[in-house]
Formats: structure tokens, C-alpha cells, sequence
């Protein structure tokens, strides 16, 4: 799997997502759930076109921990950001109830990771099946 592609298509969901947001009344929490699934979906695609098979399960395991690492990493790099322009900010993420906070943020963790493991899978499944029609549809007109 290619993680530089990954992360490339990552940030360009997130900011393509935050200009739809600021252009339509639009947002909520799946603004920060569906950049993963896009990364992820072209992820499994690219992989299956490459490969013309389903990912092998420590294959899906592994990149899903690698994206979630690279998720991890956006957002401290997201977070020192917008704490340096509203310092206010900071204290959501590191204030409050210790427990409640960290709670929070492992089950975002754990979403991360599974949305990655599925929907790469669920790309290269999409590809393979897009091919098999193709192949069934050509076969046909012969």
C-alpha cells in the first residue's frame, strides 16, 4: 500500500470537506470520518488494480494501523495549529475530565482503525467486481 498516497488523498478530502462546509451549510462529525473512508476506499482500489486480488487480513490489520497512525499524526499537527490561533482550543483537548477525555479519544482511535480496515477491503472488492462485469459484458458481445 502506498501511505504517501494515502495521506495525500487524506489532507485533500479534509480540506475539499472544509470548503464545502464554509460554502454549504454543512458538517457535523462525519466531516472528519469520511476523508478516511475515501482514503481508504482509493487505497483498496489502488491495491486490488495493482495486485488483481482482496488484501490478505495482516495486509487490511496493518494498514489499518498505519492509517490510523497517519490520523493520529494529522491531528496533533491540526490540533498545535488551531491551539496556536485560539489557545481556547488547547483546553477542550487537554482540559476537562482526564478520563472522559482519553475515553473519547481511544473510541475515535478505534473508528479510525475500523473504517480503514473495511473500506479498504471494500475498495479492492468494488474494483475486482467492476472488472468481473467488464469482462462478463465484453464475453457477451463476442
Amino acid at each position: 500500500m502506498n501511505y504517501l498516497r494515502y495521506t495525500i488523498i487524506l489532507i485533500a478530502a479534509t480540506l475539499g470537506l472544509a470548503v464545502l462546509g464554509y460554502l454549504l451549510p454543512v458538517g457535523g462529525s462525519w466531516t472528519g470520518i469520511v476523508p478516511v473512508m475515501i482514503a481508504a476506499l482509493v487505497e483498496g482500489h489502488k491495491y486490488a488494480e495493482q495486485r488483481r486480488m482482496l488484501p490478505p487480513g495482516a495486509e487490511r490489520r496493518r494498514f489499518a494501523m498505519i492509517a490510523t497512525a497517519i490520523n493520529i499524526g494529522m491531528a496533533a499537527v491540526y490540533i498545535a495549529g488551531m491551539s496556536m490561533i485560539d489557545p481556547g482550543i488547547a483546553a477542550v483537548f487537554f482540559g476537562g475530565a482526564p478520563g472522559l477525555v482519553v475515553g473519547v479519544r481511544l473510541g475515535i482511535l478505534l473508528v479510525v482503525y475500523a473504517l480503514s480496515w473495511f473500506f479498504v477491503e471494500l475498495g479492492a472488492k468494488g474494483y475486482l467486481r467492476g472488472q468481473e462485469r467488464l469482462a462478463a459484458r465484453g464475453a457477451g458481445r463476442k
